[in-house]
């Protein structure tokens, strides 16, 4: 099978395991970045892993991310009306069971430093957030800084991943900067969840814009440090694909 078949094999795989009809009828189907599957796969296939070892890292990572996602949109607003309540109770609740999923699919098959490894990284998510919400006030905060913890909450379990199968010293890893880089700048170019204080440290669509051209430059000069020729390639041609119109259009949304 191709790289394209095998990408698409794990998305498809992500989709029909996200599938939940007490979950969509109450608050809709959870949304998968084909992109952050991607960008998965590809970290995965340059430390040349099995293919049914990457689907499977591929697949629980995604879920754990969703699982992340959906606690990330319950509201902090007082609540009393019923359905508000409700509401809340079900985001956490969702939240949770996709993240059990991500813990049984690795525990059955014995994947236990991978569980020990991304649970770590999910408290470094929940640091990070921690210090977004305490700065998210501050009309002091830089931009630069802001996307910092940006980068620690959306890049840590992809660099998590790097850091587990990584043979060599960490400075030596592509995917260490290279990971948290690709989701922030994804964020910028969607930002489909949007943290407490953006507004303020990104100030206007033309800040975001002149961000994602300058981090674009950057992760194209990581990418290609990627030794794996068909990795570099591929990771190459998905960030072209995904970004390259942001060098000429104004901030858009993908469909």
């Amino acid at each position: 099978m191709s790289i394209h078949g095998e990408m698409d094999r794990v998305i498809a795989e992500i989709a029909e395991c996200a599938r939940d009809p007490f979950v969509e009828r109450h608050i809709g189907r959870p949304k998968t970045s084909a992109f952050f599957v991607k960008v998965l796969y590809l970290l995965l296939k340059s430390f040349s892993l099995p293919s049914e070892r990457i689907r499977l890292h591929c697949v629980a990572t995604t879920l754990l991310q969703m699982g992340l996602d959906l606690h990330e949109r319950v509201s902090v607003e007082p609540e009393r009306a019923e359905q508000g309540m409700r509401s809340r109770q079900l985001f956490v609740l969702a939240g949770d069971y996709f993240s059990s999923l991500f813990y049984r699919f690795l525990a059955e098959r014995g994947e236990i430093r991978t569980i020990s490894r991304l649970s770590e990284a999910v408290c470094e998510v929940n640091e990070a957030k921690m210090e977004l919400y305490a700065v998210a006030g501050s009309r002091q905060v830089s931009p630069p800084t802001y996307l910092s913890l940006i980068r620690r909450i959306r890049g840590s379990l992809p660099s998590a991943l790097s850091d587990l199968f990584h043979a060599g010293k960490s400075s030596d890893n592509p995917w260490r900067d290279l990971a948290p880089d690709l989701a922030a700048l994804e964020w910028l170019a969607d930002a489909d969840i949007e943290y407490p204080g953006a507004s303020i440290a990104l100030q206007s669509d033309e800040m975001r814009l002149e961000l994602i051209r300058s981090i674009l430059a950057s992760v194209r000069r990581e990418a290609a440090a990627i030794a794996h020729p068909e990795v570099r390639r591929e990771l190459i041609r998905a960030i072209g694909e995904r970004f390259d119109p942001y060098l000429t259009e104004p901030l858009a949304r993908e469909g």
